[in-house]
């Protein structure tokens, strides 16, 4: 099958396999014993005849059966005493923690091993190296039908023995690396995603998993977790959005309570909010319901208190808990209409922040002297909640947006409400699974609590029985990250999710300016807003643009989308993405002057782009993903051309490489369409020459690149499809009925990336052009 010499694609075997196959049955056996076992053999074996042969440049794969070493021999006969094991139905199984231990054991680094054999090290961690380039090809090429809990038996082990490496590869600071994508297709296996539908998981969470957990483990692993609660529907939910968060579940913390709004005094917010950079703080007060009855106490002992709001204005040293919430009805914390909740809420979000650590006593007396002058007497520290402390008013709102940043940038601590976390208790879970929950909750799902929690300081997850911080769940996760190996595969990549969030804040990028574009718009995957009008305020404050100037256009529109107004949901839906629209102009102007420049590659981006003059190169949002050329997982490469591009008055000017086509003049006398009058068969590509060097393109549409057309009249989509016109003439899909001497083509430069020599054309059709 592989002789070792040269790339596995010289001669794919699944060519052959074609010409004459060769019974499922049969190469599920094969690759098992080959791939499965193979693999945990080579991975443990550490004999010096190993090293000794991966030292002098031999495989030792070879289609010739090879004489088995003894010391191999006895590791073979290990592996099916130690490894396998028989359940009572005869099912035999392999003991994972037996292995793991052994894998993780078999490539420790110790300070002895390093400084003593390092050139031994590397040789062995090549040799392993090749095996898993050569397991993974034929990995991602089994032939269809398949079975999969064999062929991702196989990923895992492959998996497992990659990352028991890592330190290998660390300490000896080597390049090559291992393959790392063994979980492809896994959430496609229809049991697998059975089980997750029916434990409550929604179509995009899922979709989310997939692109922003890469490994095998780990898609394994959050495939179990449960998620029946709340219950919600998720029948209407696509793989991008989740609509069953935004549904108006209850107004009530519990569905039999009558307690009635509290509202907060909105003349000493604004009055706050106007005597300068202060931020108007919550105090809770809760006193005892005078002449109050014990029937009464006995029907409802939730009223026996009244509770009250007294707001404060803040000082620079302060203590105070922000709250991060879906500002969704299914959640119930938000209330668009007025700067009130109901008691029943106020009261348990009391209990919840009460019962936080206390907060650590400064030693300065002057802040000691600050805090008492303003904090209240008892154990409830101070909050900040949005719901209460934005006024409803536009004009006032506009205040209190702009200290959004300056509320959890300078909280004490930021306290995260989801529902999905607050229906499970940490009694009955590991660090990994709190872990796993958090950054698979909904939480996690919306543009507001992104800025929420990478602005916070110290930041805390309320689950049913108390709340935990991040800092401490971090500390669990490297204490577990030195001695599991199993789970250090699920946590690498929830390390990459909290690097995801403290990115943009906790770190700095090498140029000091701050997040880069690429950052922002991978953070903005999969995250959804009530309303379209705040993602350029949201995107201004993680981006460190000036809040005012976003605050500024739409003065006109924003007054008509006031609560009084009384709009429907459909005008008020569009005034808001016309305000959105307004906004996004500026955010791209302080973008480029915060950058000098914006990506030219901005040009070819297929999300819909503004309408305004001058500004219809830039996308009209970042958030909503489309089914483009580029997955999710691949939208970063968008982002690496360097290529300039400066916005003026009348768009933004690029300088790009293309093509100017001109159709080929014969002097034969014959006419180009020899059958005039006569339906003619629309051109699904074109093939061009270049006139320098000679090689010949094919341009297709990406469509019909990955597709094939269902039927002629699909052909007619093609942008070119009657480029070669019956008089001689050219003519592009943006000039229909235009007659051309010419068209010209605008190469995109980042497509070659891909190793083919894909092009698009400027249209509204995007176009790649193949090398034939």
């Amino acid at each position: 099958m592989y002789n070792g010499a040269g790339g596995t694609t010289e001669y794919p075997w699944h060519v052959l396999q074609e010409v004459f196959p060769t019974p499922l049955a049969t190469l599920e056996a094969f690759f098992q014993e080959w791939l499965f076992f193979g693999l945990i053999i080579e991975a443990l074996d550490d004999s010096e005849a190993v090293k000794r042969d991966s030292a002098s440049g031999s495989s030792d794969i070879s289609t010739k059966a090879p004489a088995i070493r003894p010391q191999k021999q006895l590791l073979v006969s290990r592996v099916h005493d130690e490894y396998i094991s028989t359940a009572d139905d005869g099912q035999q199984y392999i003991k994972a923690e037996k292995l793991m231990a052994d894998l993780d054991k078999a490539w420790a680094i110790t300070l002895f091993s390093l400084h003593h054999s390092p050139e031994r090290i590397q040789a062995r961690y090549m040799r392993m190296r090749l095996c898993l380039r050569n397991a993974h090809y034929f990995y991602t090429h089994l032939p269809k039908g398949f079975r999969l809990d064999i062929k991702f038996s196989i990923g895992a082990v492959a998996e497992t023995i990659a990352k028991a490496m890592h330190s290998v590869r660390y300490w000896l600071k080597l390049e090559e690396t291992c393959p790392d994508q063994w979980g492809d297709g896994y959430y496609q296996w229809q049991e697998v995603r059975e089980r997750m539908l029916t434990g409550g998981w929604c179509e995009s969470d899922i979709d989310r998993t997939v692109n922003n957990f890469g490994s095998l483990h780990t898609m394994f692993y959050m495939s179990f977790l449960d998620k029946t609660e709340p219950s919600m529907s998720h029948d209407d939910c696509g793989k991008l959005r989740c609509q069953a968060i935004a549904c108006d579940r209850q107004s009530h913390w519990e569905d039999k309570c009558s307690c009635q709004q509290v509202e907060v005094d909105q003349r000493r917010v604004m009055s706050v909010l106007n005597a300068g950079s202060a931020i108007p703080l919550l105090h809770f007060m809760e006193q005892k319901r005078p002449n109050l009855t014990y029937q009464e106490a006995e029907i409802d002992s939730r009223e026996v208190s009244q509770i009250s709001i007294n707001v404060v204005a803040s000082t620079d040293s302060t203590p105070y808990v922000a709250i991060s919430h879906l500002q969704i009805w299914s959640d119930g914390l938000g209330n668009p209409c007025a700067n009130s909740l109901n008691a029943c809420k106020l009261r348990k979000l009391r209990q919840m922040v009460q019962a936080l650590p206390p907060f650590v006593t400064p030693t300065n007396p002057a802040k000691i002297a600050d805090i008492a002058a303003v904090s209240p007497a008892e154990d409830c520290p101070l909050i900040w909640l949005d719901t209460l402390c934005c006024p409803v008013d536009p004009n006032d709102k506009k205040l209190a947006l702009t200290r959004m940043r300056q509320v959890y940038e300078k909280a004490s601590r930021v306290l995260v409400l989801d529902a999905s976390l607050q229906s499970y208790s940490t009694t009955s879970m590991e660090p990994l699974e709190i872990l796993s929950r958090i950054f698979t909750s909904r939480w996690l799902r919306r543009v507001w609590t992104l800025q929420e929690g990478a602005l916070a300081k110290d930041l805390w997850f309320q689950f049913s029985d108390k709340a935990l911080s991040l800092v401490q769940l971090k500390a669990s996760m490297e204490s577990i990250w030195r001695d599991d190996l199993r789970q250090k595969i699920v946590l690498f990549d929830i390390r990459k999710e909290i690097a995801r969030i403290e990115q943009f804040f906790q770190h700095s990028n090498h140029d000091g300016r701050g997040p880069t574009l690429q950052t922002l718009d991978e953070a903005l995957l999969y995250r959804g807003i009530t309303d379209p009008s705040d993602e350029p305020l949201c995107i201004g404050t993680l981006m460190n643009l000036p809040g005012e100037s976003l605050l500024s256009p739409g003065k006109d529109i924003t007054e008509t989308l006031a609560p009084g107004n009384n709009l429907q949901a459909e005008a008020r839906l569009s005034l808001q993405c016309q305000l959105r629209d307004q906004r996004m102009q500026v955010v791209w102007k302080l973008l480029a002057e915060k950058f000098g420049c914006l990506p030219a590659q901005i040009i070819f981006f297929e999300e819909a782009r503004l309408e305004a003059e001058g500004f219809r190169w830039a996308p009209q949002s970042l958030l909503d993903v489309q089914q483009v050329y580029l997955s999710p997982t691949l939208r970063r490469l968008r982002w690496e051309n360097q290529n300039p591009g400066i916005p003026t008055e009348k768009g933004l000017r690029v300088r790009y490489p293309g093509y100017r086509l001109y159709l080929q003049q014969y002097d034969d006398g014959k006419p180009r369409h020899p059958w005039p009058g006569r339906i003619r068969i629309p051109e699904d590509k074109l093939v061009f020459r270049d006139a320098q060097t000679q090689e010949w393109y094919k341009i297709i549409t990406k469509k019909l690149a990955s597709d094939k057309p269902e039927s002629v009249a699909d052909l007619s989509e093609f942008p070119l499809h009657d480029f070669v016109h019956q008089y001689g003439n050219i003519r592009t899909s943006s000039h229909q009925g235009t007659k051309l001497e010419s068209a010209f083509l605008l190469l995109d430069e980042t497509d070659c990336l891909t190793h083919r020599i894909r092009k698009r054309l400027q249209s509204k059709d995007c176009l790649c052009i193949r090398k034939e």
